[in-house]
């Protein structure tokens, strides 16, 4: 009888190795197919290799790889089949913050804006001060129109930390939108201070002094934003913008065109060139 037993033992662990080293050859082909773009290829070896944990009951294993799985068939726009891999992840552990950040984060892009809400505010729960999640929710919010609420998470984390950048250049947009262009100006000025070199911030300053008709200072920061990146095509529409104020409408032109041509392909880019055009014919 004690021999019978050894052996059923024996063999239960025999089969055991033999899968754990089939699960730790599938993961390692998984991550070399993700690491180089390969997502199908990377989708059926993790498959293969969930299929052996949930024959062995590794639940700990297959949390990771169910969110693995979710995040991979989000690279490939399989939203539907990646909101089920991240729902049997968190069946195993609900407390999970990784997983319901990412969750969360596949609904702001699938436009289930309540769904992401409700996630993040189980994340944060857990994790009351995380700056991802608050920014991430505060996306949320604005998506939805509610710009109230937006606004105090990001005030939150500024709270929590004056240097996120994210978050100070998202309550300058939420400020413009309300057309309290002076808040935002004040606010941009204080990331400016603090990021001399960012090249973006002065032509969004730029953008907001346009729109107080403080046009000297406007093409002050929106010279500066083109000195520190020639490349940014959005600064060539700003700056055609305050050439047409200024009645300019051949620099005007010249600096639109030169925007399309860095690749820019905004609607608003192309009207203002029709505009240069009624007036120069």
């Amino acid at each position: 009888m004690m021999r019978k037993l050894l052996f059923v033992i024996v063999c239960v662990l025999s089969v055991l190795t033999i899968s754990a080293q089939e699960y730790k050859e599938y993961l390692r082909q998984f991550e070399v197919s993700f690491s180089e773009g390969n997502y199908a290829a990377a989708e059926k070896h993790m498959n293969k290799a969930i299929s052996i944990l949930e024959q062995t009951g590794n639940n700990k294993e297959l949390v990771y790889s169910y969110s693995n799985l979710g995040t991979t068939l989000r690279r490939m726009d399989k939203n539907e089949e990646a909101l089920r891999a991240y729902k049997k992840a968190l069946a195993l552990r609900p407390d999970a913050v990784f997983i319901l950040a990412n969750r969360a984060s596949l609904y702001n892009v699938m436009r289930k804006y309540d769904l992401a809400i409700a996630d993040f505010n189980t994340a944060l729960k857990l994790k009351p001060n995380e700056e991802g999640l608050l920014l991430n929710r505060a996306h949320a919010f604005k998506q939805k129109g509610d710009s109230l609420a937006a606004e105090k998470d990001l005030q939150k984390i500024m709270e929590i930390n004056p240097e996120n950048f994210r978050a100070a250049s998202n309550l300058c947009g939420i400020y413009a939108n309300r057309g309290d262009y002076k808040r935002a100006i004040a606010t941009m000025s204080q990331l400016i201070d603090k990021h001399p070199y960012e090249f973006r911030l002065y032509n969004n300053r730029a953008y907001f002094y346009l729109k107080t008709k403080e046009l000297d200072k406007a093409m002050l920061d929106v010279d500066k934003c083109i000195e520190l990146n020639k490349n940014y095509d959005v600064a060539y529409t700003t700056r055609g913008e305050l050439y047409m104020e200024h009645g300019e409408f051949k620099k005007a032109l010249k600096d639109l065109r030169k925007a399309v041509k860095l690749g820019n392909k905004d609607d608003e880019t192309f009207k203002l060139i029709d505009k240069c055009n009624e007036h120069l014919n």
